[in-house]
């Protein structure tokens, strides 16, 4: 009997727990600028949140944020024109995401800092919670670029595996499943 109560302790535990506060894998910001193509300090003008939708794809959403650019601090983009006072559109993790991260970026309207973003399937991306940081961090990130100059290689160590979980997210996923199997094993 204590060889149960123990297992249903150890479920209900592993259930409890947060799951989600591991979901981002901590990237130094030195890799996140050297791994992105453009840095600039830019205002939110305008947001168009993800409507919620049906199915797998009402877990993880995103929304699109157009910025206007008051300074560009990077630009690795050979045939894209970023300069101050041009507007572009960023894609960023969704409000109404079902699945938040924690650390996800939180923004509202006229949000002005740093976006360190990447740009991909046409579209620029800030998906990493550290792809914006406060504009009390521009001489910080100044001095990294700096010191990075054009010869900087950044290491890529994000890991995501489902839904934009990390490993060790999916392993305390799946550890409650096994348990949640086992203890039905054992009752049952």
């Amino acid at each position: 009997m204590n060889t149960r109560l123990i297992i249903i302790a150890c479920v209900i535990f592993s259930v409890v727990s947060p799951v989600n506060a591991t979901s981002w894998i901590d990237i130094p910001l030195e890799e996140r600028i050297a791994k992105n193509s453009v840095v600039v300090i830019g205002k939110i003008k305008i947001i168009k949140i993800a409507k919620p939708s049906e199915g797998y794809d009402r877990i993880y959403q995103h929304d699109t944020v157009y910025i206007t650019v008051s300074k560009v601090l990077k630009n690795e983009l050979k045939d894209k024109i970023i300069k101050k006072g041009s507007k572009h559109s960023i894609v960023i993790p969704s409000l109404v995401n079902e699945l938040w991260h924690w650390g996800d970026i939180r923004y509202k309207y006229i949000t002005e800092g740093i976006w360190i973003l990447a740009f991909r399937d046409n579209a620029f991306r800030a998906e990493y919670p550290k792809d914006y940081q406060p504009l009390t961090e521009e001489k910080e990130i100044t001095l990294i670029l700096e010191k990075q100059g054009s010869k900087y290689i950044g290491v890529d160590h994000e890991i995501r595996t489902f839904y934009g979980m990390s490993v060790s997210s999916m392993i305390q996923t799946l550890g409650v499943a096994i348990s949640l199997i086992l203890i039905w094993r054992f009752v049952y």
